[in-house]
């Protein structure tokens, strides 16, 4: 067969697609020569640094704490005072918790030691177990802080310190010896009621408040309300029996402090429990004789309205509390009293005892206008 002779065009078309290939053929070699190159031209070293992720430190790990537990701000809360009754068992205590964080609370107010003496957790302070009236729960202490946690509240720890007439029943020398025979005091005779009282001057009963502030410190609780800083009220004859120790105001200021400091480092926030009467009246010796840094960080004030009555007058202003309202009560409380503390945080304490819901209500809506952002309901 013949040969079929090629175009002049088709030769000038195959030769312009014969040279753009080749110069894509060079571009794309180099784009990927390169490299192959640069790599065996300089090789990486074989100890080239590797990244590892930075070290974290200063990080503080409570080794106590359970990832369900819900902190609660100190900058503000409401708390609920439990009863007795609510911690006779774990049944009523967690169904009083749970009731208090219905209720829209943000804390609740455990009464660890009441007035009285009775004890409504399982101490093992020694005084408290040689006397059958005083353990009157065997709830866990440290589980009781926990349970409240777990629930996303606060839980504060309330004693009533120096109101006890149960602990020198059975060890005489935590309370006031009368000094001529050596015996036990009772503020009456016994046959119409007379109470012994644990005694602030008292080495043993310093020991007996301490291993209860250090069962609260080793529980957790965010914060101690203490109540209850002071004497009994002594009658002339009284100081005659117990002699002059319980004259001297010196040192009776001192051993008042001395027994409340016992308590200023069992929790974060320390609270100091009065009253108002008290305070407008000049009634509370330890606050009148703690001439020293107080030993807590705020003061809860009752607003025990039925004490105050009639007219009161306070820095030349009268006011006639009986022609006010709970509202307006509260507001001219909280104004003398707040006077009286310099650079203390005041928490105001509502007494339900008495009180209608809706004084209550009045009375929190007060302090909320006056922009208290701490109470505690009773």
């Amino acid at each position: 067969y013949g040969h079929k002779p090629v175009s002049k065009t088709r030769k000038i078309v195959t030769l312009v697609i014969t040279i753009i290939f080749a110069i894509l053929l060079v571009f794309f070699g180099y784009c990927i020569g390169e490299p192959i190159y640069n790599y065996i031209k300089n090789p990486p070293e074989s100890n080239s640094e590797v990244w590892t992720p930075p070290e974290i430190t200063n990080i503080t790990v409570d080794e106590t704490s359970d990832s369900d537990m819900t902190p609660v701000s100190f900058r503000e809360w409401s708390a609920y005072t439990l009863r007795p009754v609510d911690m006779l068992n774990e049944e009523l205590f967690k169904a009083a918790v749970d009731s208090a964080k219905n209720d829209g609370y943000t804390s609740v107010v455990v009464p660890l030691k009441a007035e009285g003496g009775k004890i409504y957790y399982a101490t093992k302070a020694n005084v408290a177990l040689l006397n059958g009236e005083i353990v009157k729960s065997e709830l866990d202490i440290n589980e009781i802080s926990k349970t409240i946690k777990r629930s996303g509240l606060m839980p504060i720890a309330s004693v009533s310190v120096l109101y006890d007439n149960l602990s020198p029943v059975n060890e005489s020398d935590i309370g006031f010896i009368v000094e001529e025979s050596g015996m036990l005091w009772y503020d009456d005779y016994i046959n119409v009621g007379g109470k012994p009282w644990i005694s602030p001057f008292s080495s043993s009963a310093k020991k007996y408040l301490s291993q209860i502030s250090s069962e609260i410190g080793s529980a957790g609780f965010d914060a101690v309300l203490i109540s209850d800083i002071a004497f009994p009220e002594f009658e002339e004859s009284d100081f005659l029996e117990i002699g002059d120790i319980i004259r001297n105001s010196e040192l009776r200021g001192t051993v008042l402090y001395e027994t409340a400091a016992l308590f200023s480092d069992c929790a974060d926030f320390t609270i100091y429990r009065t009253s108002a009467s008290e305070v407008i009246n000049n009634k509370d010796e330890f606050l009148e004789k703690t001439d020293y840094i107080p030993p807590f960080t705020a003061v809860a004030v009752e607003f025990d309205y039925e004490k105050m009555e009639g007219e009161l007058i306070y820095n030349e202003e009268s006011f006639i509390l009986s022609e006010m309202n709970i509202y307006e009560k509260t507001k001219i409380i909280s104004h003398v009293v707040s006077s009286e503390f310099n650079g203390i945080e005041l928490v105001p304490v509502i007494s339900s005892d008495n009180m209608m819901s809706g004084d209550i209500k009045e009375s929190i809506r007060a302090l909320s206008e006056l922009g208290y952002t701490k109470y505690i309901v009773e």
